[in-house]
């Protein structure tokens, strides 16, 4: 009996699938991986870079998680991988904790991912009101949305800010820069893309635009930044293991992240798998669903990958080519590592507005506006909730807090956004002793504009922060600079010691 437990209820679907898998099943999944695994391609890269970081790290995760989901999971045709759904929130882990924190965070969320599978709340997960999760889905599609308006247009514009109001208006102001060479590309893109989808769903409209447009900006020799001027390209060869530096005093302020990482995992998987059922005629196990997950999002930081989950437009495109069995991610993993070890040079001629329209186009598909004139039909309390999720969600991109406490550390007040320096906030320090933090400072997986080391402003107007008192202290190994500011007076202190 136990036997029959084990092999019914906790074995993972690749398990399960083999049971009666034949030659022509194989060849369909070969197709179908071969596809999806195209499809993924521009879609990691475009998240990785939306996220904060660079698109090798949107690609090693495609591929570690890929294949343990669906090696692991309890869907038969689950894709995963990098979704729309993380980036802002990973974009907020990486602005305040850094690239390590966020390896911690991930960690973290697998655990509780795990934690959850074992002990049976995969079922539970579904009884989350729906306002809730739309509303919640909105706000992450206006905010991704957002932040691909400056490569969209081509504005010349340094820093984009954090916070969402500053950061439209900060596009509005510099509007008058745009590039019309890559707004039409952009433009072009979406037209494929839209193209695609009208002419057969079975077209991967993502991969198709992504080439044209690149091939345009190749042979006509556009002068539009792409992945190779704004990164230098990707590494190509196979990722390096290494265990994410675990740092006690992280672990308060990841709490809170970690939890709404694994919810939205969780929520956003079993959603996929859902879709997943009703399109392939078969039914998952949310809970061992759960448990690949968490496995998946535990091993992903040791390659240097982002927190990942079911992705539901990957997945719908896997079984509209035809896969019949887990061996479709599998093999969707296989095809972006040989992407990665024999054609990495060629990425380095894809054009940002070409994947900032294929994140318009995937924050559009994921905001699930067409559910909102059903919801409306429903009670006030509904409505209500749809409402405060949707404010919450785009207010919160600018109310997160370093919520650790630091030994010796500055008073770090409520960050406003990115600042010119690209890291969330104006740490303002009131008559304690200083310490600058370079929590991923120098991370090869950590984009250029975020990789300088981490200033803290501090104000010298004394009635406006010290009083009476003299300004803090100097760090041992920091030295003062002057930069300008608008109508105030501020001194930085700049640290240039190693991460920590």
């Amino acid at each position: 009996m136990a036997r029959a437990f084990l092999s019914e209820n906790w074995l993972p679907k690749s398990v399960l699938c083999l049971r009666d898998y034949n030659r022509h099943k194989f060849l369909l999944d070969v197709i179908a991986g071969v596809t999806v695994g195209l499809v993924a391609l521009p879609l990691a890269m475009a998240f990785a870079i939306a996220s904060g970081l660079t698109p090798q790290a949107g690609i090693y995760c495609a591929i570690v998680t890929g294949f343990l989901i669906s090696a692991l999971g309890g869907s038969k045709t689950q894709i995963g991988g990098p979704t729309g759904a993380f980036v802002v929130v990973v974009a907020g882990i990486v602005a305040v904790h850094g690239v390590d924190g966020l390896f911690m965070c991930t960690v973290m969320a697998g655990v509780l991912l795990v934690i959850m599978g074992l002990t049976g709340l995969g079922t539970a997960v579904k009884f989350i009101p729906r306002p809730v999760v739309i509303g919640f889905t909105n706000g992450i599609a206006v905010l991704i949305a957002s932040t691909q308006v400056k490569d969209f247009f081509g504005l010349h514009l340094d820093k984009v800010p954090g916070v969402f109001w500053l950061r439209m208006e900060a596009l509005a102001a510099n509007f008058h820069t745009l590039s019309f060479e890559a707004t039409a590309l952009a433009g072009f893109t979406l037209l494929i893309l839209i193209a695609c989808r009208g002419i057969s769903a079975r077209i991967p409209g993502p991969i198709v635009a992504l080439l044209l447009a690149t091939c345009a900006v190749y042979f006509f020799r556009l002068p539009l930044e792409t992945i190779g001027t704004k990164f230098g390209g990707i590494p190509a060869g196979l990722p390096h293991l290494q265990i994410p530096k675990f740092r006690t005093d992280l672990i308060h302020g990841l709490l809170g992240p970690a939890f709404t990482v694994a919810m939205l995992g969780a929520i956003e998987s079993l959603m996929s798998a859902v879709v997943s059922d009703r399109m392939s005629n078969d039914r998952h196990n949310p809970n061992v669903e759960l448990v690949g997950q968490g496995v998946a999002n535990i091993v992903s930081p040791m390659f240097g990958g982002l927190p990942a989950t079911g992705a539901i437009a990957r997945t719908a495109t896997s079984i509209r080519s035809g896969a019949q069995s887990p061996v479709a991610g599998v093999i969707h993993a296989l095809t972006l590592l040989c992407i990665l070890l024999f054609a990495a040079p060629l990425v380095s001629y894809v054009p940002m507005a070409a994947l900032a329209a294929i994140l318009m186009i995937v924050a559009y598909n994921m905001g699930e506006w067409r559910e909102i004139p059903q919801l409306l039909k429903m009670t006030k309390t509904d409505i209500s909730i749809w409402l405060v999720t949707f404010a919450d969600r785009i207010c919160r991109s600018h109310r997160r807090r370093r919520s650790r406490d630091d030994p010796g550390g500055a008073a770090v007040h409520q960050p406003r956004g990115l600042d010119d320096d690209g890291f969330a906030g104006d740490r303002r320090l009131c008559g304690r002793r200083a310490r600058a933090h370079p929590a991923g400072q120098g991370h090869p997986l950590l984009r250029d504009d975020l990789s300088h080391p981490r200033a803290i402003s501090v104000r010298s107007d004394r009635q406006d922060c010290c009083g009476d008192r003299e300004p803090p202290q100097t760090p041992a190994g920091c030295h003062f600079a002057t930069p300008k500011y608008d109508g105030a007076r501020r001194h930085r202190i700049v640290c240039h010691r190693g991460s920590g």
